[in-house]
C-alpha cells in the first residue's frame, strides 16, 4: 500500500491474507488487529483474519484512503488506522448545511431538491445532525429520482427543503433585516421610477429569500429591498 507509515507485515498470518489476495498492514507501528475497515460508512470487518468482510467489485469504488492518523469514532472504531472508506456512486446521498437558527423548522421526510448544476433531484429528509458546526447543522437527503450524469461523490450541490407550502399568497423578495410576523417601513417606488415614498408593510412567513406580504403592498409594487437605513430620516427619497 503506498501510503507513509503502511507497510505490510512479516508473519504467517500476512502469508495467508496474500493466498486470499488480503492484506494485513501495519500502520505506524501498531498491529493489525488494530485496523478498522468500513464499506459505504459502514463496519466491514473480518475479526477471525482481521481483514475485510466484503471485497465489493473495482467498478463500485469510488474513494480508497489510508486514515493513518487519529480518527474519529464517526469513521472508526479501533485505534489504529481506517484502512478503507468506500463509496457506492448508485447510492448517494446529500449533505446540505443549514444555518442553525433555520434547521429548527426541519422535520423528517420533508421534500427536498438538491440541484447537481446539471438537473435537480427530488430527495426527502433522513437525517438532522443533532448538533451544530460552525453556525449550521448537517442534514442528510436521501435522493428519490435518478441521478443525472456527472452526479459523483464529493460533488458540491445546492439543497432546497420544503418546509411549509403557502398557496395563493403575496410576498417579495425579502428586504434586509426582514423578521418573520413583523411590521417594517420600505421605500416604495412611484413616478416611473424617478422616487420612492416609505410606506409601512406588515409581513408574514418567510423562507430565506422571500417573505410573505399580509399589508401595506399591492400586487405589481416594487420596493426598495436593500438597506436604506441611511435615510431612516427621510420619508421619500429620488432616484437617479
Amino acid at each position: 500500500m503506498l501510503s507513509p507509515g503502511v507497510a505490510p507485515i512479516q508473519t504467517g498470518q500476512q502469508n495467508a491474507f496474500i493466498i486470499t489476495g488480503g492484506i494485513s498492514p501495519a500502520v505506524n507501528g501498531l498491529r493489525a488487529q488494530m485496523n478498522d475497515f468500513t464499506l459505504d460508512g459502514i463496519e466491514n470487518n473480518q475479526r477471525f483474519s482481521n481483514s475485510y468482510a466484503v471485497s465489493p467489485p473495482p467498478d463500485a469504488i469510488a474513494e480508497f484512503k489510508v486514515a493513518s492518523h487519529q480518527t474519529g469514532a464517526d469513521v472508526s472504531l479501533a485505534a489504529g488506522a481506517n484502512v478503507a472508506r468506500v463509496a457506492n456512486p448508485a447510492k448517494l446521498k446529500a449533505e446540505i448545511k443549514v444555518a442553525e437558527t433555520q434547521a429548527k423548522d426541519i422535520t423528517f421526510d420533508q421534500k427536498a431538491y438538491v440541484d447537481t448544476r446539471n438537473g435537480v433531484i427530488p430527495g426527502h429528509v433522513v437525517r438532522i445532525d443533532p448538533s451544530a458546526q460552525n453556525g449550521t447543522r448537517t442534514v442528510d437527503v436521501a435522493l428519490d429520482g435518478p441521478l443525472p450524469k456527472g452526479a459523483v461523490p464529493d460533488l458540491s450541490v445546492d439543497g432546497t427543503i420544503e418546509i411549509e407550502r403557502l398557496d395563493d399568497v403575496m410576498y417579495v423578495g425579502r428586504p434586509v433585516q426582514a423578521q418573520s410576523e413583523s411590521a417594517i417601513s420600505l421605500f416604495k417606488i412611484i413616478d416611473g421610477g424617478k422616487e420612492a415614498v416609505r410606506v409601512p408593510v406588515k409581513l408574514g412567513r418567510t423562507s430565506v429569500s422571500t417573505i410573505v406580504v399580509l399589508d401595506g403592498l399591492q400586487v405589481g409594487d416594487q420596493v426598495i429591498l436593500s438597506d436604506m437605513s441611511a435615510y431612516d430620516a427621510y420619508s421619500r427619497v429620488r432616484l437617479k
